[in-house]
């Protein structure tokens, strides 16, 4: 019997060593496929989460993704800093039509810049109008400014009507001819500028745009670089006012004087040298 015992305890042993290394394996099987699961998990959120670099770029929803290699598109007419290309638009400062999409480089009292196409008043800013202007063979309108030759020097009402034919040359034989422009009412014109009867250098009277009181007629950038002129009168002796780099000058005519026989027409009545003495 204590033979006998021996060997059942000893076959015990060996079974309870052998189910623990079964369990150990098991044990560690799992353990290693659980690690191997987490590695695989945590490489491809590592994947996931890696920034993308600098060429990659998400995809909205219906837009595909910029692989770094196609330029972004840019809107015509603009550059690719997203700023509206002006050049040669309306408005635009020119030295010639080249340097206008419409081809046509214009004089405003501003200086020249490229004129636009018009149909209508309508296609105009409130303060131009749209109006005919000459163009090689045919004619063609565009927008000019309503006032763009208000106050210029002039010298017949023509000169004044070639934009707008409600402006008529107005003034006075002292100071001056200036074209005006047609208005009802004191709205119709641009500040410093009141809607008036005014005298015509042809003798009409008609409602025109007129400085205020205190204000005078200058000469801007159209009338300078056109250099108008227009007559003027001290007394009986004529002279001129004209435009130039200072402004509009001061009349030209000279004062009325006793005859010299200077070989001058110094009293200003038409004839030389017709005072006593001087035969």
């Amino acid at each position: 019997m204590p033979k006998a015992r021996e060997i059942l305890q000893t076959f015990a042993v060996l079974a309870l060593a052998a189910a623990c290394a079964t369990t150990a394996d098991n044990v560690g099987g799992a353990t290693g496929a659980d690690s191997a699961g987490a590695a695989a998990e945590t490489g491809a959120a590592d994947a996931t989460d890696a920034d993308p670099g600098p060429d990659h770029v998400a995809a909205a929803d219906g837009v595909a993704a910029d692989d770094g290699d196609t330029e972004a598109a840019v809107p015509d007419g603009q550059p690719g800093d997203g700023v509206v290309d002006e050049y040669g638009a309306p408005g635009m400062p020119c030295a010639s039509k080249a340097d206008c999409k419409s081809n046509i480089c214009t004089l405003t009292t501003k200086g020249k810049v490229c004129a636009k196409i018009c149909l209508q008043a309508g296609d105009c800013a409130p303060d131009e109008i749209c109006t005919e202007h000459d163009f090689v063979f045919d004619v063609v309108y565009t927008c000019r400014e309503r006032w763009q030759v208000l106050c210029a020097p002039c010298t017949s009402t023509d000169a004044c009507a070639t934009y707008d034919h409600s402006s008529y040359c107005i003034g006075s034989a002292t100071t001056g001819w200036f074209c005006g422009a047609g208005c009802n009412f004191n709205t119709d014109c641009p500040s410093n500028h009141a809607c008036q009867d005014a005298k015509t250098i042809d003798g009409q009277t008609v409602k025109q745009c007129v400085p205020t009181a205190g204000k005078e007629c200058g000469c801007n950038e159209y009338a300078t670089t056109n250099k108008l002129q227009t007559s003027c009168a001290n007394g009986a002796c004529k002279g001129n006012r004209s435009c130039g780099p200072a402004g509009l000058s001061a009349c030209s005519a000279s004062s009325p004087a006793t005859e010299t026989c200077n070989g001058q027409d110094d009293d200003c009545n038409g004839l030389t040298d017709d005072g006593a003495g001087c035969q």
